[in-house]
């Protein structure tokens, strides 16, 4: 059998913009540029059972070479690197056969959906199993991409799981079909009526937001609060903060790079 790496680049200056894989070759008329074609012979491998297959490249993989990630009907995953002179297949245990994978943007986790409706996150040298998440759910996902590098996100049309590192998880339903589009620190929700940008919520938020916080960045954010009513618990809360004013302060100026809105800029 035969994988196909397609790499398209702009057509005045040669650079790559996107790499795509496909199990069959298929049409190479573009407009914005052309197409640059590797062949990976995987002996043995009938390409016609691949499930989901996706792409390491040379920065981001183990090898330190480009690889591809394919699933099959039959279970189990197929690694082939550019060499190409084997196709190595990798055992996810009696978890079936997987339908959809995505790999996290610094190649070090794979991401994948079994046809038990089951996530798992695996390493990439298969040696861990760091989630398994049962989703309830029989029917194959529309999509499955990371949310930055700690966070899945699956597609069930106008239905949305995020699931953490710990198994914990959060559902989003939207009133019609969306599609996801991965960022390197989160994910952009489209559809024909909305665009959202889902994202981990950074840690120096947390410290200030949480509530009951007793953080630096907490103290001197309420400190503000009570500064502009004018009350002596302004005061206290600087005592409280001690030689930790300067962490306080950058972790506060953090925040506000992550803050949308243009009042709470402010007071952070």
């Amino acid at each position: 059998g035969v994988v196909v790496v397609a790499t398209e680049r702009d057509a005045r200056s040669g650079r790559r913009i996107a790499r795509r894989c496909f199990s069959l070759l298929c049409s190479n008329n573009l407009e914005s540029g052309f197409m640059q074609v590797e062949e990976l012979s995987c002996p043995g491998f009938d390409a016609g059972e691949v499930n989901a297959m996706c792409i390491a490249e040379p920065l981001t993989s183990i090898s330190g070479k480009l690889e591809v990630f394919l699933a099959t009907s039959e279970g189990g995953i197929y690694v082939i690197d550019a060499e190409g002179t084997s196709a190595e297949k990798q055992s996810i245990g009696d978890k079936g056969a997987v339908l959809a994978m995505s790999l996290c943007p610094n190649g070090q986790l794979l991401a994948v959906v079994t046809e038990e409706g089951e996530l798992l996150v695996i390493s990439t040298d298969f040696n861990q199993f760091l989630t398994e998440f049962q989703t309830n759910r029989e029917e194959e996902p529309d999509q499955v991409v990371w949310c930055g590098v700690d966070s899945v996100v699956i597609r069930w049309e106008e239905q949305l799981v995020m699931v953490g590192p710990y198994g914990d998880w959060v559902k989003y339903s939207y009133d019609d079909s969306v599609v996801l589009i991965p960022e390197c620190d989160g994910v952009r929700i489209l559809s024909d009526n909305v665009l959202d940008f889902l994202y981990r919520v950074p840690d120096c938020m947390v410290e200030i937001y949480k509530p009951g916080s007793t953080a630096p960045s907490a103290l001197l954010y309420d400190a503000r609060q009570h500064f502009d009513n004018q009350t002596a618990r302004a005061d206290e809360n600087l005592r409280a903060i001690g030689d930790q004013l300067a962490e306080a302060i950058d972790s506060c100026v953090e925040a506000a790079g992550f803050t949308f809105d243009v009042a709470e800029q402010k007071k952070l």
